[in-house]
């Protein structure tokens, strides 16, 4: 069935940020556009997907900090040793002054 479509017009909240999990649909239609060379009109949702697709080469992320919008990079420090403990690949902790992500890479039994 989305072989018969032309076309995807893509917009919606632009409150909703393209890697929090509410916009999980929405990431995997933007995926399979990009995949299937779908043309498609992006406004605010949309060009908010395809900025951050361009940005992180495709790479889904999973913001740890802020309820999933970011918050100061002096916060960094106050990351709970437990919740390092428990991060994975992808979750990262982002500045939104500058936009700028950081990932945790456990090495050993030590922290980096």
């Amino acid at each position: 069935m989305f072989d018969n479509v032309e076309v995807v017009l893509m917009d919606g909240n632009e409150r909703m940020l393209p890697w929090m999990e509410e916009a999980k649909k929405v990431r995997k239609l933007f995926k399979l556009c990009k995949k299937t060379n779908k043309y498609m009109f992006a406004a605010g949702l949309g060009m908010a997907m395809l900025t951050y697709y361009c940005a992180t080469n495709c790479v889904d992320i999973h913001v740890i900090n802020g309820n999933e919008r970011g918050g100061s990079i002096d916060e960094i420090n106050n990351v709970p040793e437990p919740m390092l403990a428990r991060l994975t690949k992808g979750d990262v902790f982002l500045d939104y002054a500058t936009g700028d992500y950081y990932s945790y890479k456990h090495v050993g039994s030590g922290k980096v």
